[in-house]
């Protein structure tokens, strides 16, 4: 017999000694009494193969979740990178200024702006109050849902800024109308109409 077949045969062997007797009694390893291989010249054995199948009791698949995402509220978030308004990079809301302009807004109204945002918010577009009052500018559901319609929006539609922020300048201009301050509707939370 050649060396190779001497040396195939040898490790054959010693796996088959291995596998039918010669581990530890201890094992909780099943072994065949009977295995069969084939031996060739040119190739050793394959490694035995395992397979396990999973319990039917264990689920496979991780079940969907579903999210409910309300298709007219879009939230924008603040631009860092645009060039900075006079007074924008010590204000307190300073991130939200280009998008109070960019809905109408004029730049000598954004410091007070900023002031209503912090006091009513702390900057937070999505709030909600106990009383009602929605977005940046918290207005005020009982006193504006149908003046807000009229523009298309409803009270949950001011919690997206631009929304929020446009909602803000009709209640504005509606309390010029009325001979006030244009700030006058948001007198709780502070001071506006010095």
């Amino acid at each position: 017999m050649p060396i190779i077949e001497r040396v195939v045969a040898a490790i054959v062997a010693a796996i088959i000694a291995i596998a039918v007797g010669g581990g530890s009694s201890s094992s909780s390893v099943a072994y065949p009494t009977q295995i069969q291989t084939l031996v060739t010249a040119t190739a050793a054995p394959a490694p035995p193969t395992v397979s396990t199948t999973v319990p039917p009791t264990v689920p496979t698949t991780v079940p969907p979740t579903s999210t409910t995402v309300e298709a007219h509220v879009e939230v924008i978030e603040p631009r860092y990178d645009l060039p900075v308004i006079p007074g924008m990079e010590t204000a307190l809301c300073g991130h939200w200024w280009r998008t109070a302009l960019e809905v109408g807004w004029k730049e000598e109204h954004l410091p007070v702006i900023d002031r209503i945002m912090w006091n009513e918010t702390r900057c937070q577009h999505d709030a909600v109050s106990s009383t009602k009052d929605y977005g940046l500018m918290q207005i005020n559901k009982s006193v504006w849902e149908s003046v807000a319609a009229e523009h298309g929006w409803s009270m949950e539609d001011l919690l997206t800024p631009q929304n929020g922020l446009a909602m803000g300048i009709v209640v504005y201009n509606a309390a010029l109308d009325a001979g006030w301050c244009g700030f006058q509707p948001w007198f709780m939370s502070g001071e506006y109409c010095r």
